[in-house]
């Protein structure tokens, strides 16, 4: 018999989320929960949902759900990813999971214990693949989209939410010896965002990285430069319908299997660039 899936909140992704990689086939169309129980009864009608919330409190605390489907606003999705584990439900989230060193702490409880076991990271960036491993000194820009320089700048914190290619990257050198200098760095007060920041990464005094981070203005691409010449690739990032980690899902909503390594792996360099840029 199938489980039961619950999904919190009411962005429409979530919904084409299940629909693209044919969950309904594995799950039960459950429960939905947003802040307005209209919106929820409304989608449950659409979608076909048997039962509808209009808090996640009350979700979170139906025994019946299995299995929770939360993208959530990276403000507050950790927040409830922690919740849903205590509540001993299996979490599918997306990048980010971590949005604030007020999480670490908690952070530090999911993963040194089971329940990270029921956690599940969507890989729609395809984080191994974005950075080569051998390459051996780049330079890394991350800004703003076209679309996105018409926003305020505190929108977004683009180290931490646009940035899991780095991060991938840093964690695969989490046993060697990493140094982080910042060269400069300009954090908004009364928001207390990252806008800009110029910053070295050397690891084992092999590999050297130039990390730019400029959230106040829009170059709308990515650009790596090796001992090769420059490589330049878009760094618009695809939607959670396409996932690179496909059958690591099946395989966790069938069988159980724990994707616990793939799911924290934002953790360590979180913790790394946070010590470093709040000195």
């Amino acid at each position: 018999m199938n489980n039961n899936l619950g999904v919190l909140s009411s962005n429409i992704k979530s919904f084409d989320f299940i629909f693209k990689n044919n969950l309904n086939d594995l799950l039960n169309l459950y429960s939905i929960a947003c802040r307005n129980i209209q919106d929820s009864k409304k989608l449950s009608l659409k979608y076909k949902f048997k039962k509808y919330y209009g808090s996640y409190e009350e979700f979170i605390e139906d025994n019946n759900i299995d299995f929770v489907i939360n993208f959530l606003p990276p403000e507050i999705k950790f927040e409830y990813t922690y919740l849903l584990l205590k509540a001993n439900k299996k979490v599918i989230i997306d990048y980010p999971l971590i949005n604030s060193i007020n999480d670490i702490s908690f952070v530090d409880e999911i993963f040194n214990s089971s329940l990270s076991k029921n956690l599940f990271l969507v890989d729609n960036y395809n984080f191994k693949k974005l950075i080569p491993l051998n390459i051996k000194n780049f330079l890394y820009i991350k800004t703003p989209f076209k679309n996105y320089s018409k926003l305020s700048p505190t929108t977004k914190n683009l180290l931490n939410e646009e940035s899991p290619d780095l991060f991938y990257l840093i964690n695969e050198f989490k046993k060697s010896k990493i140094k982080i200098s910042i060269l400069d760095k300009n954090i908004h007060n009364s928001y207390n965002k990252l806008l800009y920041l110029n910053a070295f990464i050397n690891i084992d005094n092999d590999i050297k990285i130039n990390v730019i981070i400029d959230n106040l203005n829009s170059l709308n691409s990515k650009f790596i430069i090796n001992n090769n010449g420059k490589k330049e690739y878009n760094s618009e990032t695809q939607t959670p319908t396409n996932l690179f980690n496909y059958q690591d899902l099946i395989e966790f909503i069938k069988n159980n299997k724990s994707f616990e390594k793939d799911a924290f792996f934002q953790y360590y360099p979180f913790k790394l660039f946070n010590e470093v840029i709040n000195e």
